[in-house]
């Protein structure tokens, strides 16, 4: 699949589902597999699965709340 990175280079990577964890926090993703010399970010899809947030001033994981959303996708809906 292919990437832009950070400094705006196109590159060609793998992708593979994984359970991430840091600082006490853990959720599954699909990463991107790196190669040397590749920077290490950790996007905002991973923070999400991981349920935590940055705070800018601390500079630190914090935990969120997340959103909980009913889907009516396949429900059909009486009356009205």
């Amino acid at each position: 699949m292919q990437f832009r990175t950070i400094e705006g280079h196109l590159i060609e990577r793998e992708l593979a589902p994984v359970f991430v964890g840091t600082d006490g926090f853990t959720g599954g993703d699909n990463v991107v597999v790196a190669e040397p010399g590749d920077m290490e970010v950790i996007g905002s899809h991973t923070l999400e699965s991981l349920g935590v947030t940055v705070d800018p001033v601390s500079k630190k994981l914090v935990p969120m709340v997340g959103l909980a959303l009913a889907s009516t996708v396949g429900h059909v809906q009486v009356g009205s």
